[in-house]
């Protein structure tokens, strides 16, 4: 009883042999050559969702009507996070003040009910 997975059925054709494509650059001229590896001149663009980047003088920089650049987004992040450090600061400050002053009017509150006290005994006498 012969095994029907023994049969070619199993077996996948061999698909044609390709032509060699020569990955080699010594069959090119030198003009051929030149054109191949000179350095790339055109501008290379990016498109990250709705926004479009190009690569200008080392710097990612974004088209459109306000072209932003990297160092100006990093150094506004920066001044960002150095106003809202600016402003947790001044916050606190607020804050001690604040509480300063709760304490100062809860001092001056007392000595008038003691001076009020001493003035009420020296009338007694």
């Amino acid at each position: 009883m012969p095994f029907s997975f023994l049969s070619n059925k199993f077996k996948p054709k061999k698909g044609p042999t390709r032509k060699a494509a020569s990955l080699s650059n010594l069959n090119l001229s030198a003009e051929e050559r030149k054109i191949d590896f000179r350095p790339d001149d055109g501008n290379i663009k990016v498109r990250l969702g709705e926004n479009i980047l190009h690569f200008e003088r080392g710097d990612w920089v974004a088209d459109g009507d306000e072209p932003t650049n990297n160092k100006e987004m990093k150094r506004l992040k920066k001044q960002l996070q150095q106003t809202i450090e600016e402003k947790n600061f001044l916050t606190i400050k607020v804050e001690l003040l604040l509480d300063m002053l709760a304490k100062r009017t809860a001092e001056n509150q007392m000595q008038n009910i003691l001076i009020e006290e001493l003035k009420k005994q020296r009338t007694t006498r």
